[in-house]
């Protein structure tokens, strides 16, 4: 078991290990994980917005170092172009980003440590954005957890909706409960959760909503949802396991495969 702080993010993603990002992948096919390893997707609009969150809330110290905020610079034009070429070649190695996107991530990141329940629980936070290596489900395992103090696991979202109905949707679709659940287990191995405390580790969504209003709201998953989180990540490390093997079939089952719809069409028989 190994933690790791102050870890850059390009090399917690070069560790080879099962994360729950990557379990994601495995759930879906070896053939997607392994295409994803070999050829990473560049980071979405979306993703790079959520992560200059993550450094407002969890990091501010950083993000001078990391992101330059761009002005608006006419790219239609020669003096545009040249401008903007200035203008990243002055903030080599940092992530450019729009000057008004940069401000809406600020008005995103002032909501989350405003609003009442999500900002006492960041500011009790003991860790922040640690990265934890360990062993778990037969393999070796990464995590890189957002904050954590006592008996508690954070995790911050940002999301265009989150209200309660649309952020359960959203876990169930990106398979957050997996994540929680895999967190959890990284945060009780490695020992950031407190040794003298009985109570049960807990884990909270600080979700917060990328667009105006930027309503933030803090969610704990059921019991059940924990546990169809674990299942899914010992279904992942089954996959991750047969990766070593040459001769595993990676992409889906090659039967014939009967499906059942998840819902009723809700049409009657005529």
């Amino acid at each position: 078991m190994t933690i790791i702080y102050n870890q850059p993010a390009s090399s917690y993603f070069a560790i080879d290990a099962l994360s729950a990002s990557g379990a994601k992948l495995l759930n879906r096919s070896a053939a997607h994980y392994l295409h994803n390893k070999e050829n990473p997707a560049k980071p979405s609009a979306a993703q790079m917005f959520g992560t200059l969150v993550h450094s407002l809330v969890l990091e501010p110290e950083t993000v001078n170092a990391l992101y330059a905020a761009s002005p608006k610079f006419d790219k239609r034009t020669n003096a545009g172009k040249a401008g903007f070429a200035e203008f990243e070649a002055a903030n080599a190695g940092k992530t450019v980003i729009d000057l008004d996107d940069f401000q809406r991530a600020q008005r995103a990141a002032t909501a989350v440590l405003d609003h009442p329940t999500a900002g006492a629980l960041l500011a009790l936070a003991q860790h922040r954005e640690v990265t934890v290596l360990f062993e778990r489900y037969g393999v070796q395992c990464k995590a890189r957890i957002d904050a954590v103090f006592d008996s508690t696991v954070l995790d911050l979202k940002t999301t265009r909706d989150a209200s309660p109905a649309a952020f359960a949707r959203s876990c169930a679709a990106y398979q957050y409960h997996a994540q929680a659940t895999h967190y959890i287990y990284a945060a009780e191995e490695s020992g950031l959760i407190r040794e003298d405390t009985e109570d049960e580790t807990r884990f909270f969504f600080v979700a917060v909503e990328s667009l105006e209003p930027h309503n933030v709201a803090v969610y704990e998953l059921t019991a059940a949802d924990h546990l169809a989180g674990h299942n899914l990540m010992v279904k992942a490390a089954k996959v991750y396991q047969s990766l070593s093997d040459p001769h595993q079939w990676r992409g889906y089952p090659e039967a014939v495969t009967t499906i059942a719809l998840p819902w009723n069409g809700g049409f009657d028989a005529e």
